[in-house]
């Protein structure tokens, strides 16, 4: 069903019976069987506008996966694996639910057990048990509405409770309280237009339960929790005619409302990556222009969300234009993990940027280094970067212990005393 042949008794009954309130005839998801060649994919993505800025960063090659995959599940683990899982080929036949494990300190990667199932375009979601979850998404004929545990420590997959409301390519996200959001999706079978549904999954009590609808309609898109615990849902394709968007949402699991937030730059686009890095930066990471799936202009653009300024900027653009791609952040690093790159042309690659954050000494209150307040993004930790600036009131001062950062950047003349205290840099500077 990446344009299927087949479709089921619910589809083809709506098809024959359609009124007015019927949008159209065929599931727009799908590349219509014996139809036109969907518009290859542009080589790069259009060129930045004048406004926007560029970082300076770059993306590695890393170990390629063992399976070409697009719409698979892709979950960071704190374990120091990355588990990938599902998708399809790109192609009119094939769905997976193979899984393998990504080695991020080895750089190699171990066949894990399959899913129950094969499936593509599930939500997937890390759960504060330690467990990964996977949600609905669709085979090549039908919607599914089956959900799953996988214990990455028995390396075993299980059935949970089904989603109330079978959906594809909606994403999920996980509250400090342990609950997990499963945002908007489609479901033609159920309606002509994507959902706006937030549907709630309680692994305690393996039960579902509603939250406030998202204001929009919306498949396809990224969803991410920021450092203050905000669920920020961006990108995807809307309803009829079903175009890209630079929608920006943000979700409280708190007070279940629904703000929203400054919208992201062109291109518009659906099928992206996008994870939170340790710079407290949401990314936004390649995606198409099309409802279609395996259809469109590609892109290769990277941009990122400041939840502290409220703004948008570029970054740096992937070696090439991806679609349907999965991103993740692990340690100090963003991940892209496979993907398409034109028609029926999955991908195996994985590739790496390193995202670090800095935080800057001000002195605001003491020398004392453990004090928050006397840096503008908290004390420093072992993945973000510490910079004293010369001219600062006070200097700062590590009496005791080991403090640690990621990297030291002090300015002209600046005077660092350790006294008894010690400092451990990670990246060994």
């Amino acid at each position: 069903m990446k344009k299927t042949t087949v479709y089921s008794a619910v589809l083809l009954a709506s098809l024959l019976t359609s009124g007015p309130a019927l949008a159209q005839t065929l599931d727009p998801t799908l590349r219509r069987p014996g139809g036109p060649a969907p518009t290859a994919p542009a080589a790069t993505a259009p060129p930045p506008t004048a406004a926007r800025t560029t970082a300076t960063a770059t993306w590695t090659p890393m170990a390629s996966m063992g399976t070409a995959r697009a719409q698979h599940g892709a979950v960071a683990h704190p374990n120091g694996n990355i588990y990938v899982f599902g998708g399809y080929n790109g192609n009119w036949g094939t769905t997976f639910s193979s899984t393998e494990a990504y080695n991020i300190a080895t750089d190699t990667w171990t066949a894990r057990a399959a899913m129950p199932i094969a499936v593509q375009g599930m939500a997937t979601a890390l759960g504060n048990d330690g467990n990964i979850y996977s949600f609905g998404g669709r085979d090549q004929n039908t919607y599914r509405s089956e959900c799953y545990r996988y214990n990455p420590s028995t390396n075993a997959w299980s059935t949970i409770a089904t989603m109330p409301v079978p959906l594809w390519e909606a994403k999920a996200l996980t509250a400090a309280n342990g609950l997990i959001y499963v945002f908007g999706g489609w479901n033609y079978n159920v309606s002509v237009t994507p959902g706006n549904n937030v549907q709630i999954y309680n692994p305690t009590t393996n039960a579902w339960s509603q939250g406030a609808p998202m204001p929009a309609a919306v498949v396809a898109m990224v969803a991410v929790t920021d450092a203050d615990g905000l669920m920020h849902v961006y990108s995807g394709i809307g309803s009829n005619p079903y175009p890209a968007l630079t929608s920006h949402y943000i979700y409280n699991p708190s007070t279940n409302t629904w703000t929203t937030g400054a919208s992201l730059p062109n291109p518009a686009r659906g099928y992206a990556g996008g994870a939170c890095g340790v710079d407290g930066n949401l990314y936004l990471v390649g995606g198409d222009s099309d409802i279609a799936q395996n259809t469109g202009t590609f892109y290769s653009d990277v941009d990122y969300y400041t939840p502290s300024t409220g703004t948008w900027s570029a970054g740096t653009a992937l070696p090439l234009a991806l679609t349907e791609l999965q991103a993740v952040a692990a340690n100090y690093c963003l991940y892209v993990l496979g993907g398409l790159v034109g028609v029926d042309t999955p991908q195996r690659n994985v590739y790496r940027l390193e995202v670090t954050g800095t935080t800057r000494w001000t002195g605001a209150s003491s020398t004392n280094w453990y004090t928050p307040g006397n840096w503008t993004a908290g004390v420093p930790t072992a993945n973000v970067n510490a910079e004293v600036p010369a001219g600062a009131t006070r200097q700062p001062v590590i009496g005791s212990g080991t403090a640690t950062a990621r990297r030291l950047l002090l300015g002209p003349g600046v005077v660092f005393r350790l006294n008894s205290g010690r400092l451990n840099l990670t990246a060994g500077d």
